[in-house]
Parts: C-alpha cells; sequence; structure tokens
C-alpha cells in the first residue's frame, strides 16, 4: 500500500537493524516484550479502557474502540486490532484479566522469539528488499487471508451468548 507513494518509506521500515549482542540487552528485551509488556497493556486497554468504553458506549462499541486504539498503537491496525477484539472477548468471557495477560504473552514471547533465534523463513515468503513486496505478494496474502479467517472464527466463537446490555458486563 505505501509502496507506489512512498518507496523510501518502504525500503526504510525493510532495512536491517543490527541488535546489541550484550546478554544483559538481551535478556532485558525479552522481559520487556514478553512479559511487562503484556501486562501493562493489558491493565489499560482492558482493565481500565475497555470498562469505561461499555460504560460509555455499549458492549460492542467498547471492544471495538478500545480494540482500535490497540491497533493504531501498535502500528498494526488490522492485525493488533483483530488480536485486541479476541483479548477483548477472552476478558469479558471470563470476568478475568489474567486469560488475556496470558494470551499476549504468549504472543510476545513468540514475536520475541523470532526476534532473536531468527528463525529461517520460507523463502517464499521473506520479505528482505522492496522487491520482494511485489514478487512475493501471493504467499503473503494467502498466509494473511487463512490467519485472518482463524482470527475471525476466533471472535465468531466467543463472541456468542456474549451480553449485549452494559449492566451485565460491568458489574
Amino acid at each position: 500500500m505505501l509502496a507506489p507513494f512512498a518507496p523510501w518509506l518502504v525500503d526504510f521500515l525493510l532495512e536491517e537493524i543490527p541488535l546489541p549482542e550484550s546478554p544483559w540487552y538481551i535478556a532485558f528485551t525479552i522481559f520487556t516484550i514478553a512479559i511487562l509488556a503484556p501486562v501493562v497493556e493489558e491493565f489499560m486497554f482492558r482493565g481500565v479502557l475497555l470498562k469505561r468504553l461499555i460504560g460509555k458506549t455499549s458492549v460492542w462499541g467498547g471492544i471495538l474502540i478500545s480494540s482500535l486504539v490497540f491497533g493504531v498503537l501498535h502500528l498494526d491496525v488490522v492485525g493488533a486490532f483483530l488480536f485486541g477484539v479476541i483479548a477483548s472477548l477472552l476478558y469479558l468471557r471470563t470476568n478475568n484479566l489474567l486469560v488475556p495477560i496470558f494470551l499476549h504473552i504468549i504472543n510476545n514471547s513468540l514475536a520475541a522469539a523470532s526476534l532473536f533465534l531468527a528463525p529461517k523463513w520460507p523463502e517464499s515468503v521473506a520479505i528482505f528488499n522492496f522487491t520482494d513486496v511485489y514478487t512475493k505478494a501471493m504467499p503473503n496474502t494467502v498466509m494473511l487471508v487463512v490467519s485472518a479467517l482463524f482470527m475471525l472464527g476466533a471472535i465468531y466463537w466467543l463472541a456468542r451468548g456474549l451480553p449485549t446490555e452494559k449492566e451485565s458486563i460491568s458489574e
């Protein structure tokens, strides 16, 4: 989407950033990404923002607005938005903030592991430069569609039977 308008920005975003190899840096970064950020974010977005927005709007208004803010602040509007909806539904279904916190910890732990362990991506989907954006668009699109369908299925499954009245949620 950015490539036709700002190819320089795509090149900048794809530029590899060398990470320090200090064990303390790696341990602190993994702790921050995998543990600290999920706990703080879930308290903020599900524990405070979601509950207040439900009180001001509706159940789905709170879910959608808090998830949209979550997605925008993560600079991943689609993926983080869908994750936020799932985390919100888990919180509302269980009335326990630990459930979305654990989901978030698992998600971020996988991201941290991929950051530091650098798995070898299949050559057909790895994007390392600007020309890869166009030449490898189809396999990445298929992966995006399949993962979006799984997330939408999870949202549908979790939303079944969710109370729609503000009073039943906010108690």
